[in-house]
């Protein structure tokens, strides 16, 4: 189940396909009785929307979107249509419109639902609870066990001890029908379209003709599918989906970042930037390719191929020296290691039931989140910090720890990159690449050394602050 929020003509459209629901004769709604038309279908909802006492919210939900499965090769496309008309009169009790197709163009027979939340009878909005304790999509589940049962169909009658649960947006409902997670899709045509790319730029216009929109967003990037406007961040896609990986996959090899302001720019022409080396004053320069730059706004991010040495020139373009690209940090800075997207599971329940109880059941979820970042910094410190070392150098040698990780992360998506394009084009690979459990798993030590680390800045940070506030009679003391 699935809440639609502003693309309510294109969900319509997209389930009264003629060729998913046998020309168009499996597809149907309560209120039209001629040829389907979702634009005049959409109106129609909509007006009776509008038609409410709070009338169309920005953002609110202007319907429902249900699927209904069955198991393969035991239902007819009639009577599994039949059985999606009694279970939508059912669900809506005649007070609701709604759209009705069967589909047969996959594996397994399966009921599309669409359900305008207002009522063209009571000009109210449909209740429905998310709630895990008594969700709607449960009763809803029985009743469609009724009918099955009725008609001596299967009933997964197993899943009743797991929690039925909205599908992550609609585009995760179809994807969740084609039996796929709507963030693998995003993230094999992410991986398809930077295997075809040579760019940054040309990374975006084909994955953009794949459906997917790419913005960037200071040191992150935001895809966007452009049919009904789904948004995720790097960040929730995995390690292997942000600027720098994404380069990586690009340049097809393991690449290093240099960040500077326009200001810095001595000149753009032939489709190169001309880069003031910081610290210079002006009189020496590098010359970078504008295909391994990302730009946003005023600031560039430029990736470097880690082994191609860089050539500097004076003001007037005479050769003075080159260099590798990790010998650039001594004029520009080093990106620090991105932790802002990395978090861990936190407690929110929903439980009491006055709001004073929901209140105090939400403090003590947080003070379980405050024990486990602890035991977290003591894990961390357990495994890091040496007796005899100062802090900041333990976290200088955990940095420098997945600096080194990240690398050979890099150059194993990078490998994979490369078995992609050999697949697509029919031909054996090379040499081994390691699989996708091999792949998750390094992820995962990743994300774990990342979480020391921030672990450890915690402490680093609580350190200093309570060094800050100590009187100074009491630190001289202590001295």
């Amino acid at each position: 189940m699935g809440e639609i929020h502003a693309t309510l003509g294109k969900s319509i459209a997209y389930i009264v396909q003629g060729q998913k629901t046998d020309g168009g004769r499996l597809a149907q709604t309560n209120f039209q009785s001629y040829a389907m038309d979702h634009q005049r279908a959409e109106r129609i909802m909509t007006r009776d929307i509008e038609a409410c006492p709070q009338g169309a919210l920005k953002g609110g939900v202007l319907a429902y979107h249900v699927i209904q499965s069955f198991r393969p090769g035991e239902v007819s496309a009639d009577l599994a249509h039949q059985v999606g008309v009694e279970f939508a009169e059912r669900i809506t009790d005649g007070g609701y419109k709604y759209v009705l197709a069967t589909h047969t163009d996959k594996g397994h027979i399966h009921n599309h639902l669409i359900i305008c939340a207002a009522s063209d009878i009571t000009r109210r909005k449909m209740r429905v609870d998310a709630s895990k304790k008594h969700p709607t999509i449960k009763q809803w589940w029985k009743i469609s066990d009724e009918i099955c049962t009725f008609y001596h169909l299967s009933c997964e009658r197993g899943l009743e001890v797991e929690s039925p649960k909205f599908v992550e947006g609609l585009n995760g409902l179809y994807a969740s029908a084609k039996g796929i997670s709507i963030k693998d899709d995003i993230r094999r045509r992410i991986d398809m379209a930077a295997g075809k790319s040579t760019s940054f730029e040309q990374f975006t216009n084909t994955l953009l003709s794949s459906g997917v929109k790419v913005n960037v967003r200071g040191k992150h990037l935001t895809f966007e599918l452009t049919e009904t406007g789904f948004k995720v961040r790097d960040t929730k896609l995995g390690q292997a989906f942000d600027q720098t990986n994404i380069m990586a996959k690009i340049n097809r090899s393991v690449v290093n970042q240099i960040t500077f302001n326009h200001k810095m720019i001595a000149s753009d022409t032939n489709g190169n930037l001309s880069i003031w080396l910081p610290g210079t004053r002006r009189s020496e320069r590098i010359t970078i390719p504008m295909i391994r730059v990302i730009k946003d706004g005023q600031t560039y991010r430029a990736f470097l191929t880690e082994d191609q040495e860089q050539v500097i020139t004076d003001n007037t373009g005479r050769y003075k020296r080159t260099v590798l690209p990790e010998d650039l940090y001594t004029h520009f800075a080093e990106p620090d290691i991105d932790l802002s997207g990395l978090t861990e599971h936190r407690l929110t329940p929903r439980i009491g039931v006055s709001e004073a109880q929901h209140r105090f059941y939400v403090m003590q979820g947080r003070r379980l989140d405050q024990l486990r970042d602890r035991a977290r910094e003591l894990n961390a410190a357990t495994k890091w910090v040496a007796a005899d070392h100062d802090l900041t150098q333990d976290i200088s040698r955990l940095d420098a720890e997945i600096r080194k990780e990240r690398a050979e992360f890099q150059a194993l998506i990078i490998s994979r990159t490369d078995l992609n394009q050999d697949l697509d084009g029919q031909r054996t690979p090379d040499k081994p690449v390691e699989t996708q459990q091999a792949t998750t798993r390094r992820e995962r030590k990743l994300a774990e050394l990342e979480l020391d680390l921030k672990a450890l800045k915690r402490i680093e940070s609580r350190h200093r602050q309570q060094t800050v506030q100590e009187p100074v009679h009491t630190r001289k003391r202590s001295r």
